[in-house]
């Protein structure tokens, strides 16, 4: 025995006739909450690259980069300072130091080691400005030396 389910009533309408709700309104307000949330996260992401770009023009940066991602040995010096190493860095890589009066007129070295079918490439970056660049196979040496006045 079969049994069926009572039809609502329609008030006198035909099933086909009745159109759904529509639903646009309701995928508007999830675009436009999107789009709003999309838009604020660009906002922050500007002003985070607009922090770190004023941040990177002042003091000393050191950059090392290699076709094959990665340094066995990035080395720097500031001055007569101790050597700072990096061991199995991978590139590309950067540090970047507080800007003093000192370091300034200091000589700077940055010493970049690749395997010998790697390019290095180093960069020494002085308020902003590329002072030094080379690339070269296995070992990229860039060094800046300003004489004191």
């Amino acid at each position: 025995m079969l049994y069926a389910a009572p039809m609502p009533d329609l008030g006198g309408a035909e099933p086909s006739l009745i159109a759904p709700r529509p639903r646009r309104a309701r995928r508007a307000v999830y675009l436009a909450a999107g789009l709003a949330l999309f838009a604020s996260a660009g906002v922050v992401a500007a002003i985070a690259v607009g922090r770190n770009k004023a941040d990177d023009n002042r003091g000393i940066r050191f950059e090392a980069e290699t076709r094959s991602g990665k340094a066995p040995l990035i080395n720097w010096y500031v001055g007569s300072d101790e050597r700072h190493q990096v061991a199995e860095a991978k590139t590309p890589w950067s540090i970047s130091l507080p800007a003093t009066d000192d370091q300034a007129e200091m000589s700077k070295t940055l010493l970049v080691m690749t395997t010998d079918d790697d390019e290095a490439i180093c960069r020494i970056i002085v308020a902003g400005e590329v002072t030094v660049e080379r690339t070269s196979k296995k070992v990229a040496a860039c060094m800046e030396n300003m004489p004191k006045s």
